[in-house]
């Protein structure tokens, strides 16, 4: 059999003849010409036919070229195990046919079991198709074979992460990924991401940072770091510039949007907040978040009822088991006497969160005070009370309930108010002493 050495001399003879002679055509075409000149005095040669289906793949993008001289090589060689290779490689990443990859990937390591790029593909085929578990094998299999192959230690870290759920495994393998190849932004990435998770912050950013140092268009870097800075380091300010670079990268990412928004509203630039929201939805119509925290700021922020009123319908119709969007409902239509629709509206916020005190909170104040229902509103206090003994706000109410509209006690309420510390509580108490001390008078 021709080697491989003699038909890349033989080949790049011709690439010097042809060029002399051929200077206009491009490089590519020329090199062709050459192989194609190889071919014709050795038809056989199936490393011709291996140069230059790799020159069709790789340089001329025609995927179906390539597959013929791969076919050719296997024709002449059964055993090439880099045709069988490189026509998985066609099958997979040009022609999007897996079954045959799959099979020449099987064919190559039926030829040689020691072949560590051809486990390593299938892996990544296995994983394509869903099959964790045997690109898990594979991964293992290279690493085996070839215990110095940094990109396998990444994946295989990356299944442990994210499929098996092994954090301190997928770890091990980010650090020896990076150990050999202290150039790949996504493992450190990735290793930021479990550095986070176990509150090493301070390791966490020098990854991140690392990652950025090494790829800094990756979007994705910045956003999760100005995530740690928001939501574990509180530090609004520098999450608030990453965000904005993460923007600045891919104008399409609408968390990015989101969390700008909040952190514009944290700092009382509500407009700003309003415009990065529009933005997010546009991106994303179907995100009930949004609508909610938009709608919470129209409420809140501008006063604007209508509005807060059409977020809230849409965060609900997008996402009806979200008891936050019914409870600003529910507010709402307390306020703009609806009681109806707010009663109905706390029903529904309790019976999703039946632990959320605030809820019973205020059903009781819309009982007591809009619907005159003095009993029902004491339940609802009792509960509140129950899931947050410390609820200030509930006991003076409770204590209004009995003094002045049942006229039975009411005062030990207003006592345990004033102890936590509210001060209506402590002046309602005064007010009561100061009558009944003039009553006792008279």
């Amino acid at each position: 059999m021709i080697s491989k050495t003699l038909t890349l001399i033989t080949i790049t003879f011709f690439i010097a003849f042809n060029s002399l002679s051929q200077s206009v055509e491009s490089k590519y075409l020329v090199e062709l010409d050459s192989i194609n000149n190889v071919i014709k005095y050795n038809p056989n040669d199936t490393n011709a036919y291996y140069f230059r289906a790799q020159l069709y793949d790789f340089n001329l993008f025609k995927p179906e070229l390539a597959l013929e001289d791969y076919n050719m090589v296997i024709n002449l060689d059964p055993k090439d195990l880099d045709a069988y290779f490189y026509r998985g490689q066609v099958f997979f990443y040009d022609l999007y046919n897996n079954d045959l990859a799959l099979d020449n990937y099987n064919k190559a390591i039926e030829i040689n079991s020691k072949s560590a790029k051809s486990y390593k593909q299938r892996a990544y085929l296995y994983d394509e198709l869903g099959n964790k578990e045997l690109a898990f094998k594979d991964f293992n299999k290279v690493i085996e074979i070839n215990p110095e192959d940094a990109n396998a230690y990444y994946w295989r870290g990356y299944l442990h992460r994210w499929h098996f759920k092994k954090n301190e495994l997928a770890f091990e393998d980010f650090n020896k990924s990076i150990e050999l190849n202290p150039n790949n932004a996504n493992a450190y990435k990735q290793r930021a991401y479990l550095n986070d998770m176990f509150e090493n912050y301070g390791l966490a950013i020098l990854d991140y940072n690392k990652a950025i140092e090494l790829d800094s268009t990756d979007a994705n870097l910045f956003y999760w770091l100005g995530y740690m800075y928001r939501f574990d380091l509180d530090n609004n300010q520098l999450a608030l510039s990453n965000f904005n670079k993460a923007i600045e990268l891919d104008t399409n990412d609408e968390r990015a949007f989101k969390q700008r928004a909040l952190i514009n509203g944290v700092n009382s630039e509500y407009e700003l907040a309003i415009n990065d929201f529009n933005k997010a939805i546009n991106i994303n119509p179907n995100d009930a978040d949004l609508y909610y925290w938009r709608g919470y700021m129209y409420r809140w922020e501008f006063e604007y009822n209508k509005l807060a009123l059409e977020d809230f319908n849409k965060a609900i119709e997008l996402e009806p088991n979200d008891e936050r969007s019914y409870k600003q409902r529910a507010y709402l239509y307390d306020d703009t006497e609806k009681f109806e629709l707010a009663l109905k509206d706390y029903n529904k916020a309790i019976r999703l969160n039946p632990t959320d005190p605030n809820l019973f909170y205020w059903r009781a104040n819309m009982y007591y005070y809009n619907l005159n229902q003095n009993f029902k509103a004491l339940t609802d206090l009792n509960k509140a009370i129950k899931l947050n003994p410390d609820y200030k706000q509930a006991y003076y109410t409770k204590g209004i309930i009995k003094y002045y509209a049942l006229k039975t006690g009411g005062k030990k309420d207003f006592k345990k108010a004033c102890d936590l510390g509210y001060e209506d509580a402590c002046l309602e108490l005064k007010e009561i002493k100061l009558n009944e001390y003039n009553e006792n008078q008279d």
